[in-house]
C-alpha cells in the first residue's frame, strides 16, 4: 500500500529559520487508487475542495496510541486469534508496531517527547465509550494483560504515560496539561486503531488547535475499509499524513545526529 519506508534517506528540507520541515504525503501516495474504489457519483468534486496541509509547529511530540495486547492480539490473521483476542488487529497491528518501534528509536535520538496511551479502567464496573458495543467482553482493567505494552516499544522513565477510558487521547487524561506546559504544538501519531482511537484523537487535536500528523504505516485497523476511510477523512479535514521514513528523517535532522540503525518491519 505504502511507498517503501526502507527507501534511502531523503534530504530533509529546511524552512527560513533553518528548522527541518516534515515531509507530509498526499492521500494518493498513502492509498493509491482509492478514488476509483471509494468514491461514487460526483464525490470527486467534493474531495477536490479539501486536503490542504495544516502544517506543523515548532515543538513536536510522538504519540503512541493503544499499542496494548488487547488491541494487538497475536501476530497472525484476525480469524486465527479472534476468539482469544476479540479486539485484536493481529498481523496488521504487529506490522504497525514494528514500524512504530523505528520511529521511537529515532525520537529518542532526537530527544523528542514520547507519549503513550492505553485504554484501561480503574475497575471492572467502570465502562468506556465502546464497551456496550462489543458482543464479547474484553478485560481492560488497569494492570490486566490486555492493557500492557509489548517490550519492543515499551515506554521508559523519560516518557509520559496515560490511561484513558474512551477513544480520544484527550478524554479523561491529563495530556493537555502536559502539552501546554511543555509548549508542544504538533502531535505525530502512531497506534491502534486507525478508524477508532487514532481518528478520534486527530479530530480532538485539531479542535484544540494542535497540528496532527498520522504516521500512515504505523497505524492499523481490523477493517481495511475503515482504515482507508479514516485516512481520507483525516487528510481531507483534520490533519496530515506522513510515512515512518519521513518522520525518522525529520527527527534525525532536528537532532543533527547520525541515523540510528533501524529494525526490520517484515516478519
Amino acid at each position: 500500500m505504502f511507498a517503501s519506508a526502507a527507501e534511502e534517506q531523503k534530504e530533509v528540507a529546511f524552512d527560513a529559520g533553518h528548522r527541518p520541515v516534515l515531509r507530509t504525503r498526499e492521500i494518493d501516495e498513502v492509498i493509491p487508487g482509492w478514488r476509483e474504489r471509494l468514491l461514487v457519483g460526483g464525490e470527486r468534486i467534493v474531495v477536490d475542495q479539501y486536503g490542504g496541509s495544516r502544517g506543523t509547529g515548532k515543538n513536536p511530540a510522538l504519540v503512541m496510541i493503544d499499542f496494548q495486547h488487547a488491541y494487538l492480539g497475536r501476530d497472525t490473521t484476525i480469524a486465527d486469534q479472534i476468539d482469544e483476542f476479540p479486539a485484536g488487529s493481529g498481523e496488521r497491528a504487529w506490522h504497525a508496531l514494528r514500524t512504530a518501534a523505528n520511529v521511537v528509536k529515532s525520537a529518542r535520538v532526537a530527544g523528542i517527547p514520547i507519549i503513550y496511551t492505553v485504554v484501561a479502567r480503574k475497575n471492572e464496573i467502570q465502562k468506556g465509550g465502546f464497551d456496550d458495543k462489543r458482543r464479547k467482553a474484553v478485560d481492560l482493567t488497569e494492570g490486566s494483560p490486555g492493557t500492557r505494552i509489548p517490550a519492543a516499544i515499551a515506554p521508559d522513565s523519560r516518557d509520559q504515560q496515560y490511561s484513558k477510558p474512551a477513544a480520544s487521547i484527550f478524554f479523561g487524561t491529563g495530556i493537555e496539561d502536559y502539552l501546554e506546559s511543555n509548549g508542544i504544538d504538533t502531535l505525530l501519531m502512531a497506534g491502534l486503531s486507525t478508524g477508532g482511537c487514532v481518528r478520534a484523537s486527530v479530530v480532538d487535536a485539531a479542535a484544540r488547535g494542535y497540528s496532527a500528523v498520522v504516521i500512515a504505516d504505523a497505524v492499523a485497523d481490523r477493517l481495511q475499509f475503515a482504515h482507508e476511510a479514516a485516512f481520507v477523512d483525516i487528510w481531507m479535514k483534520y490533519g496530515d499524513l506522513a510515512l515512518s521514513q519521513d518522520v525518522c528523517d525529520f527527527f534525525v535532522a532536528r537532532a543533527g545526529a547520525d541515523r540510528p540503525t533501524l529494525l526490520g518491519t517484515g516478519h
